[in-house]
């Protein structure tokens, strides 16, 4: 297959750049099945050796390129929402991940400081109440010096 300033393969991939999305059949020369073959490991929907050119062959495979191109096009399309789609659910779980950390994170820290302030405090009572016992006086230290301290 030649095109002037290119031969074969080449011409089928500078006819490819140049065709967009379109649906691409490769009329051979005659018996070119290598050409043929090589041109659909490129992308082209079905080859046509020049000896076998007739309406009804031409018109079949044709027809059925522009039917395979369609379906390919519209498979992609599908995986092209899919993927948008997992994409999308993906960020959002990223989301709620992070959303349900942060507040796990401060629901520990509350449970964390609940916990320090708890013991602190019995601290503080059990030296308040041991100075009451011990000594049967006001303790030394007051109980807004023992809480600044």
């Amino acid at each position: 297959m030649g095109l002037g300033d290119s031969d074969g393969l080449d011409t089928v991939n500078a006819v490819f750049d140049a065709s967009g999305d379109a649906a691409i059949v490769v009329l051979t020369g005659h018996h070119d099945e290598e050409l043929g073959f090589g041109s659909l490991e490129l992308g082209a929907q079905d080859f046509l050796a020049k000896d076998e050119i007739n309406a009804r062959n031409l018109r079949r495979i044709v027809a059925f390129a522009l039917s395979r191109q369609r379906f390919q096009l519209r498979a992609l399309k599908d995986a092209i929402a899919r993927m948008q789609q997992m994409a999308t659910e993906t960020a959002d779980a990223e989301a709620r991940n992070a959303s349900s950390q942060s507040a796990q994170a401060a629901q520990q820290l509350s449970a964390k400081d609940h916990k320090e302030l708890t013991q602190d405090y019995r601290a503080l009572l059990k030296v308040y109440l041991d100075s009451l016992v011990v000594n049967k006086a006001k303790p030394k230290l007051d109980m807004q010096q023992m809480v600044t301290r």
